[in-house]
């Protein structure tokens, strides 16, 4: 029964990180985070 808890738990992590991303993706951009983009793509 443990061992199923462990992966229920595992099975879970992964959808908790997406759904973070997804949080993320949503936010409206900082002007730090903003600047941060125009680095990368220039440089």
């Amino acid at each position: 029964d443990r061992a199923r808890a462990q992966e229920l738990i595992s099975k879970a992590t992964p959808h908790k990180k997406e759904h973070y991303k997804i949080i993320k993706m949503n936010k409206p951009k900082t002007t730090y985070e903003k600047l941060k983009e125009k680095e990368q793509s220039t440089g």
